[in-house]
């Protein structure tokens, strides 16, 4: 379909094959551990890696950041009684 302004907007038809995963969708939970892992281990080895102290102040104030955040997002409506 297109409009006027020349942008094209596709539509997915339901007999289209899917697309196969890449990447990180492309492999196994245990792959995908090991992959993460050794970059964990890479960031420590230069030095760039992030470690939080327990108890710290930085790490309090990160938490109450987070819960702040996640209180502010609506909620899903995805599930309510009008689609039931």
């Amino acid at each position: 379909m297109s409009i006027s302004t020349g942008i094209r907007i596709h539509t997915m038809e339901y007999n289209e094959p899917s697309k196969k995963p890449r990447g990180f969708a492309a492999m196994t939970p245990s792959e995908r551990s090991r992959v993460a892992s050794l970059g964990g281990k890479e960031a420590h080895r230069l030095g760039v890696a992030h470690r939080w102290l327990a108890g710290s102040e930085e790490a309090k104030r990160a938490g109450r950041k987070g819960g702040k955040a996640s209180k502010r997002r609506p909620k899903s409506t995805f599930f309510n009684e009008n689609n039931s």
